[in-house]
C-alpha cells in the first residue's frame, strides 16, 4: 500500500515537473539605443540545434510577437539569417539601415517555434542628434549606447527547473528511505518473533 502511494507520488511530481523543465530560447539584443547607421548584436542560447535563426527589424513597438509559435512578423525587415550551433547558441550583428527614421522598433528573432521580440530605440545620425549641453552623444561602434540593459524582455512561465527537479529528488530518496526502514523494521520484528 505504501509502496503504490510512494510510486504514485513521484509520478505525479515527475508529470508536474515536466512542463517546468522545458527551455525557452534565450535572446540578448545589445545596444537597445542606437544610432542610424549603427551596429545591433544578436545572441541566443537554448535554439534547437542548428536550426534557422531569422532576425528582423519590426518599426514600432511589436513585442506582442513573442511567442512559442508566432510566424514571421508582417512589415519586417529581414536583416540577418543564420544557423544555430550543435549547442542551439548563436550570435551575429546587423547594422541599421542608414537613414532609418528615429523611433521605436522591435528586433524579432525566430529559431524552430520560438520567436522572441525585444525594443530597441534607433536615434537619428550621431551627427544630427541633439545632445544636452556638456555632454557629448553616444557613439554607434556597437558600445553600450545609454541603454543599462540587455534588452531582454520578461517571458511568461516560470524558471523552476531546478527547485521541481530537487524537489522530485527529495521526493524520490525519501520514498527510497521510507522503503528501507519498513524493510529494516519488518526483518527486526521477525528476526525477534
Amino acid at each position: 500500500m505504501i509502496r503504490k502511494a510512494i510510486i504514485g507520488a513521484v509520478a505525479l511530481v515527475a508529470l508536474m515537473a515536466a512542463p517546468a523543465a522545458a527551455q525557452y530560447a534565450v535572446v540578448t539584443v545589445t545596444p537597445t539605443q542606437v544610432s542610424s547607421g549603427g551596429v545591433v548584436s544578436v545572441t541566443g542560447t537554448m535554439c534547437s540545434p542548428n536550426s534557422e535563426v531569422n532576425i528582423y527589424l519590426v518599426a514600432g513597438d511589436q513585442t506582442a510577437l513573442a511567442s512559442r509559435a508566432a510566424p514571421a512578423p508582417a512589415g519586417g525587415v529581414l536583416v540577418g539569417t543564420l544557423t544555430a550551433d550543435a549547442s542551439g547558441s548563436f550570435s551575429t550583428s546587423f547594422t541599421i539601415p542608414a537613414g532609418t527614421a528615429p523611433g521605436v522598433y522591435t528586433v524579432v528573432t525566430t529559431c524552430g517555434d520560438f520567436t522572441d521580440a525585444t525594443l530597441i530605440e534607433v536615434m537619428g545620425d550621431q551627427t544630427t542628434r541633439p545632445t544636452t549641453p556638456g555632454t557629448t552623444p553616444t557613439g554607434n561602434n556597437g558600445g553600450g549606447g545609454s541603454s543599462g540593459g540587455g534588452g531582454n524582455l520578461p517571458r511568461t512561465g516560470s524558471n523552476l527547473n531546478g527547485l521541481g527537479l530537487m524537489g522530485a529528488g527529495l521526493l524520490t530518496v525519501g520514498g527510497l528511505v521510507l522503503v528501507a526502514t519498513r524493510k529494516r523494521q519488518q526483518r527486526s520484528s521477525s528476526l525477534a518473533g
